[in-house]
């Protein structure tokens, strides 16, 4: 074989590796909350060709009056997750749909075991240091006063087993899906008097301290109420509206506490935007700029979709919604300090992912990815357009 043809070979070698094993984006597009008797499908796109195709649908859409409601949808980009609950009220079942993309697509569902007069109230998914990973459930029922009943599903045996107490610094959470007409089932944490941090599940609790303490210049915040961010291997995000200038006219800010748990270290950082809704990408944060609604109107400035497959018209939500969006996008690099924003005229807008300093954004009904470089972003790549994309709230590599 001549040095030429070997040399062609070896690049179409490459070549051909190199196009086997590229990533590519996928999102999910569904409802990140329950509404109601309204049931739409919650299903897994590849991302091609400026479009989307369907790879899996973790549950149906059955329209209006539907008996079967979606609980939440949540994803756990360091362990390749993505988790779907939903309830069926015609059996009594409580479901756990699971993806796992560590290596081929593994579809999973879970029956969660519950007494028949016990509901859905809240999940978390605690990454055991002894264990490995644990999805909690806390179900309730009411019968003169409310009782309470947790369940855990153990990843390692694929059982669910009996747990006294679940370990809620464990918790693996990043942030609030759907951007500002989304929400999420928020853990809660109080400081105790030696300046401990007490996470809890609101109601009569279950109560769980952590190995993290308020250093002495922050004491002063310890009978304030403080709402879980984000919490992954690095860092613990966390926020409390007690301290936020809220505003219903102009431009509100709030104190983000941040703990390094490799370095234990607390900082704090303001941010614009009197309503945080952030989301945790490794050592970044992202979200949207928000505040209480008041008087103000949320901007919508294309052609609206009704899509019965997918979800309420995005200017229904908007209305219903009592956030105002201000049409920015931010980004903060926890590690060096970093913030960027981008105004995107459009109230609809959302940080899907931050992987490898790219970011991932959704205007309505398109998603766009944009390098950053040198604290700054570069001109956004327009990648999929689509109805379904308006209530693509979650993203992944693969």
């Amino acid at each position: 074989m001549n040095n030429n043809r070997f040399v062609k070979l070896l690049s179409l070698y490459f070549l051909v590796s190199s196009l086997s094993f590229a990533e590519e984006l996928y999102v999910i597009s569904g409802n990140p909350f329950t509404l109601g008797t309204v049931q739409f499908s919650t299903k897994l796109f590849k991302i091609s060709d400026g479009g989307y195709v369907t790879q899996h649908i973790l549950s149906e859409g059955r329209g209006q009056n539907s008996n079967v409601n979606t609980q939440f949808v949540k994803t756990y980009l360091a362990k390749k997750l993505v988790v779907e609950c939903e309830y069926n009220y015609d059996n009594n079942e409580l479901l756990l749909n699971l993806i796992d993309y560590n290596d081929n697509f593994e579809y999973k569902q879970i029956v969660v075991p519950k007494p028949d007069n016990y509901y859905y109230i809240s999940s978390q998914m605690i990454d055991n240091p002894t264990s490995g990973l644990q999805y909690y459930f806390k179900l309730g029922r009411f019968n003169s006063q409310l009782y309470y009943l947790h369940k855990v599903y153990d990843f390692k045996t694929g059982r669910f087993i009996n747990v006294r107490d679940p370990l809620l610094q464990y918790t693996l959470f990043e942030g609030f899906e759907g951007g500002f007409i989304g929400s999420s089932e928020p853990l809660f944490i109080r400081i105790s008097e030696s300046g401990q941090l007490i996470s809890y599940v609101e109601g009569p609790s279950l109560f769980d301290t952590f190995d993290i303490s308020f250093d002495s210049t922050q004491m002063k915040y310890k009978d304030n109420k403080f709402l879980l961010l984000v919490s992954n291997d690095h860092y613990l995000v966390m926020s409390s509206l007690d301290l936020a200038t809220q505003s219903t006219t102009g431009l509100g800010q709030s104190e983000i506490f941040v703990y390094d748990k490799q370095k234990h270290t607390w900082k704090s950082i303001i941010l614009p935007g009197g309503y945080p809704i952030i989301r945790g990408f490794g050592h970044w944060i992202g979200g949207n700029t928000t505040d209480i609604k008041g008087d103000r109107q949320n901007v919508l400035r294309r052609s609206d979709y009704y899509i019965k497959d997918t979800g309420f018209p995005t200017s229904e939500k908007m209305n219903d919604s009592e956030i105002y969006s201000h049409g920015i996008i931010f980004l903060y690099d926890l590690q060096n300090d970093t913030y960027i924003e981008y105004d995107t005229g459009e109230s609809d807008c959302e940080v899907l992912l931050i992987e490898n300093e790219v970011l991932y954004y959704r205007l309505f009904d398109t998603i766009y990815k944009a390098e950053i470089q040198n604290g700054s972003l570069l001109d956004p790549i327009l990648l999929s357009s689509g109805p379904a994309i308006t209530d693509a709230h979650w993203a992944f590599i693969k």
